[in-house]
């Protein structure tokens, strides 16, 4: 027989959920979450579903998992520590943000601006820059780039984040940038904005790809501990994928896959940013909407193998 299991994590439980494929048969198992480390959550809960069902770990075709990692990270401030790369003059982009503001009339006298995921002073500029035509205005100098990044590991950087103006009509200068810093610091982290958000508006392009890089080494450590836990436990014949709303990616293309955050489409969407201002908030994202699906269907953009609610 095939049996197929999902598994949820969230703040309190840990949901699994088997498919007998043949006879469309469903087991639900629920386990306690394990916020210190989620997987043992995990893999306790898919143990508890197998010996239910009297099934053998071997016997799973597929294992595939949603959670809520990258939500309670962003909102508990853990991510790593960013760093970015971005146009001469734009230097202040998370700054600057946008000029809208809450309404009614003075109503952004009260507004509590969150503070920038990447500080000022871990963010480096390059003077190559591409016109809003695609046509290059001044090539990238590859000297150049290695001194930022240089710069940049030695303030402590452990992820970095690569932005260019208009690199959404032409991303050759930020896939320039990620190999020269793929080959100078091996072991870093890169997000680059045009393989994340291939759209205009420089702010909430350079945020999405802020916000991947704050969380993309985490995620990376529990998806590989996660893998190697279910190996461990006898799980290996089962294909691993993650899901977030509705998009999935499996184990073996972890590497190359973008993570996508509950604040992702938050920048997208300006209404939603602003009502969610409030004095307790972290990246435009309040402690209060904390494991509740607050903005309805549509409203987290994914892409990737992260984890959100």
């Amino acid at each position: 027989m095939a049996y197929r299991l999902g598994v949820d994590v969230g703040g309190t439980f840990t949901d699994v959920l088997v498919l007998e494929e043949e006879k469309g048969t469903l087991t639900l198992e629920k386990v306690l979450s394990t916020p210190e480390d989620q997987s043992v959550g995990v893999l306790e809960g898919v143990r508890q579903a197998c010996q239910r069902l009297g099934v053998e770990p071997s016997e799973l075709d597929a294992i595939l998992h949603g959670s809520t990692v990258v939500t309670n990270l962003i909102l508990e401030g853990k991510g790593a520590t960013g760093g970015l790369l971005t146009t001469q003059g734009h230097e202040q982009i998370l700054h600057l943000a946008r000029a809208w503001t809450p309404g009614p009339l003075y109503g952004w006298m009260g507004m509590i601006k969150p503070s920038p995921v990447v500080e000022l002073w871990r963010t480096r500029t390059v003077s190559a820059r591409m016109g809003a035509d695609g046509q290059a205005v001044e090539g990238l100098d590859e000297a150049e780039v290695r001194s930022a990044l240089d710069e940049l590991v030695a303030e402590g950087v452990d992820s970095l984040t690569i932005a260019f103006l208009n690199s959404y009509v032409n991303p050759e200068h930020e896939r320039q940038a990620r190999d020269i810093a793929q080959s100078a610091h091996p072991n870093l982290p890169v997000s680059i904005s045009s393989d994340l958000v291939a759209e205009y508006r420089e702010y909430e392009r350079t945020l999405t790809a802020v916000l991947n890089a704050y969380a993309k080494p985490q995620v990376a450590k529990y998806v590989d501990h996660l893998e190697s836990s279910l190996n461990d436990a006898g799980f290996s014949n089962a294909k691993l994928d993650y899901i977030l709303n509705g998009a999935r990616k499996s184990v073996s293309q972890k590497s190359r896959v973008t993570l996508y955050s509950a604040a992702m489409k938050i920048i997208h969407s300006q209404r939603p940013l602003i009502y969610l201002y409030h004095p307790v908030n972290y990246f435009g994202v309040t402690k209060k909407v904390t494991g509740i699906k607050v903005f309805g269907d549509g409203l987290i953009r994914a892409q990737f193998a992260g984890y959100a609610t």
